[in-house]
């Protein structure tokens, strides 16, 4: 019984990035680096899960830093637990490397503009 009402919820879930239910957030940031998901993930994932590390909930942050270390096999001194002050140097780091040539080799390009300090932030 007990894991039919489980399967029925999770059933339910959606992977949306933008979601406000960090479940939603959780779903998509698993599915981006699921292997058998075809090619490797877009640029624009990787700017989703950059995006993520501002979130609020420490579980999102510390996923999106697991996904974003497979994807692209760095860390850039991310702590999802760390103090915010802390946190934004790192993401800052990320944004300064999806807008410069650093991470071109990673993920296939979408055609969208890579997102700024701002969108990263949450503040635009």
């Amino acid at each position: 019984m007990v894991l039919l009402v489980a399967t029925a919820c999770a059933s339910k879930r959606k992977a949306d990035f933008d979601s406000a239910d960090p479940g939603d957030k959780l779903y998509a940031i698993r599915a981006s680096t699921a292997s058998g998901n075809g090619p490797e993930p877009s640029r624009r994932v990787v700017e989703h899960l950059v995006e993520q590390l501002g979130s609020d909930d420490p579980v999102v942050r510390m996923m999106a830093i697991v996904a974003l270390k497979k994807i692209t096999g760095e860390r850039k001194g991310y702590d999802p637990y760390a103090e915010r002050r802390r946190r934004q140097a790192s993401i800052d780091a990320w944004v300064q490397a999806l807008e410069s040539a650093e991470l071109d080799g990673v993920g296939s390009t979408s055609g969208e503009p890579a997102m700024t300090r701002g969108q990263a932030n949450g503040s635009d």
